[in-house]
């Protein structure tokens, strides 16, 4: 498996909780309020300033913590995606279950968590911190504050082989956990080789290292926390019948985050496939929590096999596996890599450019065209989408000699 650093920029929670201020519950629109509801929920970690919107309007400041609410009343059967436009200095903060559907009442229930800004990121560089690789290679998880301060191995493995020690890094909801795969041995991570690839968690201070699938003869990887924090979304090769043996695909799995109830999401076997090929890969969860999407290369009539050409495509499924089906068609190029956005009306991915789609599957387009673009992420706000590309720097329809970081708005302008 190739290394390489994967950044994940988030927060840890660090501040404490105080009482909410007149500034974060300002007067609400009451214009026609027996039809109306409000949208709001309560926010943690705060200091400094913190700009809200909700669909991509109605500026909300946040100084303090506690309820908030926005001041323009919905009406029933409205949508709502509340999304950050700007961030307090030094932190970061994340929302959860921020979008939904008003069903007459005032929703209460978004979350917003905001702590010390740091990236997460795993490195084969030495356990003390000294710029060399340690003697096998091995890669461990570290955290790092935003301005390079305090870096922290979260694992400390310098006898796994490879990427063994912990790769493919993911801050919980709340930002104070990180989950992550890894081949440290069972059951306490000591630092030896184990016989498979699990999913582990570890507090962001590398206390609480501990498995959360427990598989001796399995690779399990790519995890994602649930929007609430509940669950871990991953792939794996385990067999359907979920016993501890190695089967002939790959599917979409979830598991609660103490390890119980594991639930294959997926059903793909692999009968007729033995050189292991069929798979799905790269889950993700919507922002209200209640779908997954990823890509696969399966037929597109759901069907236990390798589609033609073995072309990948973009899939949807509900959080309990049912409502399984493609949201792209493609029958000669495939897709990789799909990011929802912050209000989870479109998805982004990867094809022979980059292309956006509405989650109900409409709406297909390519918002770069001919030159190599990858690594799609949405803003906070869901207005803009940043990129690796190799176009030339004068933006001419060529490549250049370099990849470079490009930012463009979602439309594609």
């Amino acid at each position: 498996m190739k290394r390489y650093i994967a950044l994940i920029l988030m927060g840890l929670l660090t501040a404490c909780s105080g009482a909410s201020t007149p500034s974060s519950t300002p007067n609400p629109d009451t214009s026609d309020s027996a039809t109306k509801y409000m949208i709001g929920g309560e926010v943690s970690g705060l200091s400094g300033s913190l700009v809200l919107q909700n669909n991509s309007a109605d500026d909300l400041t946040l100084s303090s913590n506690g309820a908030f609410s926005f001041v323009t009343a919905l009406a029933d059967g409205s949508s709502y995606a509340v999304t950050i436009k700007s961030q307090p200095s030094g932190l970061s903060c994340a929302v959860n279950n921020g979008s939904g559907t008003l069903k007459a009442q005032n929703v209460t229930t978004i979350t917003i968590h905001c702590g010390k800004a740091m990236v997460a990121y795993y490195s084969s560089r030495n356990i003390d911190g000294s710029n060399s690789a340690n003697a096998n290679s091995t890669t461990n998880i570290w955290v790092v504050n935003f301005d390079g301060t305090d870096s922290k191995a979260i694992t400390t493995a310098a006898a796994v082989s490879g990427d063994g020690g912990g790769y493919q890094p993911q801050w919980s909801p709340k930002n104070n956990q990180l989950v992550f795969s890894s081949s440290l041995k069972l059951p306490d991570g000591g630092n030896a080789d184990g016989t498979a690839h699990n999913i582990w968690v570890a507090n962001s201070d590398g206390t609480g290292l501990k498995p959360i699938t427990t598989d001796t003869n399995v690779i399990s990887g790519r995890p994602q926390w649930s929007p609430d924090g509940q669950k871990v979304v991953f792939v794996s090769w385990k067999k359907l019948d979920g016993s501890d043996a190695d089967g002939n695909a790959q599917n979409i799995w979830v598991v609660n985050t103490d390890g119980s109830a594991p639930k294959a999401l997926t059903n793909m076997t692999g009968a007729n496939n033995p050189s292991k090929m069929l798979s799905a890969e790269f889950p993700q969860w919507s922002p209200d929590g209640t779908k997954i999407i990823f890509f696969s290369n399966r037929k597109l009539d759901g069907s236990d096999a390798i589609s033609d050409n073995q072309v990948s495509n973009v899939w949807i499924l509900n959080s309990d596996g049912s409502g399984l089906k493609p949201l792209t068609t493609l029958t000669s190029v495939g897709v990789i890599n799909p990011q929802w956005s912050p209000d989870g009306s479109k998805i982004v991915f990867i094809s022979t450019n980059i292309m956006t789609i509405n989650a109900d599957g409409t709406g297909l387009k390519a918002i770069t065209s001919n030159i190599s673009a990858s690594q799609p992420q949405w803003s906070p706000d869901g207005n803009k989408i940043a990129y690796q590309f190799w176009q030339k720097l004068d933006g001419a329809n060529s490549s250049g000699e370099a990849v470079n970081i490009w930012i463009m708005n979602a439309d594609g302008s």
